[in-house]
C-alpha cells in the first residue's frame, strides 16, 4: 500500500494548484484581458481605447517559460515571461511579462509584469515582494535595454498583482506604490527621471451579479477579474459576459481556460477540506467526552486525533468526488450541445449541397430537352425549305402549289419568295 508523507501531500497539493494556475494565467495573458488591465492600471495609457492598447502590445505574452536568473538576463524580453533564481527561495517565476509601446506622439516603451496571487498573507508582506519583482525588472535591463552607464535608456516597469482571496478590508481596491521625491531641505528646481517603477495591487471582491458594466472604469476591471477567477459563476455566464459586456472574443483558448479553471478550482478543494475539518472536529470532541468518563483521556486524545484525520481525508475525498461529478455532468452537457450544433451545421451543409446538385441536374435536363426541341424544329424547317425549293425548281411549279403538294401552311414559309 502506498504511504503518503507530508512531502507527497505537498507535491499533490502543488499539482492541484498548478492545474488551476495554468488556465488562469492563460486567460490573463490573453491580449484583450491584458489591454483591460493595462488601461485601468498604467497612467501612460489612460484615455486610450481598449482596442488601441491591445494593438500596442508587442509580441505574444508567454507564461513562466523564459529563464532570466541573475547573470543570465541579456536576452530580449519582448512578449516573453521570465523566471528569477534566488538563493534560499528556489526559482521565482514571473507569471506574465510583456512589453507595450504607448500610442501618441511621444512613444514610450514600458515593461509590464502581471501576477496572479491567491494568498494575500503568505507569511510576508506581498508589497515587498512586488517591489522586489519591480527592482528585478529594472536591474535585468542592463546589457539588454541599455549598456555600460547609459542609464537614461532604462524603461519604466509595472508589476501588477491580482489578489483573489483578499480580506474584506482590502476587497475592491486598486493601490499603486511608486517612487516619489520628498523635499528634506531647500527647494530643488532641477528635473530628475525617478518615475521608473510602479507596483500595483488589484484586490478582488465578490463578483458582481448585475448585468452590464459598472459606471466607474476601475470597478469595471475589478468586476472583470472577479468574474474570471470566481468558482461560483457558471461557465456559460462567464463566456456570455466576456462577449457582451467586455467585448472579449471567447476563442478556443479562452473557453478551454475558463472550463479548466472551473473544473480544477482551488476554492472547491478548500471548501471541501474546510467542511471535512469541521466534521472531524465535531467527531473528535464527541469521542473525547465519551472516553473521558472511562478515565482514558490521554488515549482518547491520541486516538481521536488520528481518527479525525482519517475521517477528514475520507470526507474531503467524498465531497471532492461529488463536486467533480456535478462539474463533469455540466461540462458533458455543454460539450453535447456544442457537438450537436456542429453536427447540425455539418448535416445542413451536406443537405444543401445535395439539394443544389439535384436542382442543377433537373435544370440541366430541362435545358437539354428545350434545346433538343429547338434543334429538331430548326432541322425540320430546313428540310421543308429544301423540299419546297426543289419542287419549284425541278417541277417548275409555283410556291403555293409546292406547299399544297407538301401539305404545309404556305404562310410559315412565305419568306422564301419575298
Amino acid at each position: 500500500m502506498k504511504e503518503y508523507t507530508h512531502i507527497a501531500n505537498a507535491v499533490d497539493l502543488a499539482k492541484d494548484k498548478t492545474e488551476y494556475d495554468i488556465p488562469l494565467k492563460q486567460i490573463l495573458a490573453n491580449k484583450d484581458v491584458l489591454a483591460w488591465i493595462a488601461s485601468r492600471s498604467v497612467k501612460e495609457l489612460k484615455g486610450y481605447p481598449i482596442d488601441v492598447i491591445k494593438d500596442c502590445i508587442e509580441g505574444e505574452p508567454e507564461i513562466s517559460s523564459i529563464p532570466v536568473a541573475p547573470g543570465q538576463t541579456n536576452e530580449a524580453i519582448t512578449g516573453q515571461n521570465t523566471e528569477d533564481n534566488v538563493i534560499h527561495e528556489g526559482t521565482v517565476y514571473f507569471d506574465i511579462r510583456f512589453t507595450i509601446m504607448t500610442p501618441g506622439r511621444e512613444r514610450i516603451r514600458l515593461i509590464l509584469n502581471v501576477e496572479a496571487q491567491k494568498k494575500f498573507k503568505p507569511g510576508y508582506d506581498l508589497v515587498t515582494r512586488g517591489i522586489y519583482y519591480g527592482a528585478r525588472m529594472i536591474s535585468s535591463q542592463k546589457e539588454r535595454e541599455f549598456t555600460g552607464s547609459d542609464y537614461d535608456n532604462i524603461k519604466k516597469v509595472y508589476s501588477i498583482w491580482i489578489c483573489m482571496n483578499a480580506p474584506k478590508y482590502a476587497q475592491n481596491t486598486i493601490t499603486e506604490y511608486s517612487i516619489q521625491p520628498t523635499k528634506l531641505y531647500g527647494n530643488f528646481r532641477g528635473k530628475a527621471r525617478y518615475d521608473l517603477m510602479s507596483v500595483i495591487f488589484i484586490c478582488l471582491g465578490k463578483p458582481s451579479l448585475e448585468d452590464g458594466l459598472a459606471e466607474d472604469e476601475h470597478q469595471q476591471l475589478l468586476d472583470l477579474l472577479s468574474m474570471i477567477s470566481s468558482s461560483e459563476i457558471p461557465v456559460k455566464d462567464k463566456l456570455t459576459s466576456l462577449e457582451n459586456d467586455y467585448h472579449i472574443a471567447t476563442t478556443r483558448e479562452v473557453k478551454e481556460g475558463i472550463n479548466s479553471m472551473c473544473n480544477w478550482s482551488e476554492g472547491i478543494i478548500e471548501q471541501a477540506l474546510e467542511m471535512a475539518n469541521e466534521h472531524a472536529k465535531e467527531l473528535y470532541e464527541k469521542l473525547v467526552k465519551e472516553y473521558e468518563n472511562n478515565g482514558a483521556k490521554v488515549f482518547v486524545e491520541e486516538r481521536a486525533e488520528e481518527r479525525a484525520k482519517e475521517l477528514a481525508e475520507e470526507r474531503a475525498k467524498e465531497l471532492a468526488e461529488e463536486r467533480a461529478k456535478e462539474l463533469a455532468e455540466e461540462r458533458a452537457k455543454e460539450l453535447a450541445e456544442e457537438r450537436a450544433k456542429e453536427l447540425a451545421k455539418k448535416w445542413a451543409k451536406e443537405l444543401a449541397e445535395e439539394r443544389a446538385r439535384e436542382l442543377a441536374e433537373e435544370r440541366a435536363r430541362e435545358l437539354a430537352e428545350e434545346r433538343a426541341r429547338e434543334l429538331a424544329e430548326e432541322r425540320a424547317m430546313e428540310s421543308t425549305q429544301k423540299n419546297i425549293l426543289s419542287l419549284m425548281k425541278n417541277s417548275n411549279i409555283s410556291f403555293n402549289d409546292a406547299c399544297n403538294l407538301l401539305d404545309i401552311n404556305s404562310e410559315d414559309y412565305v419568306y422564301l419568295i419575298e
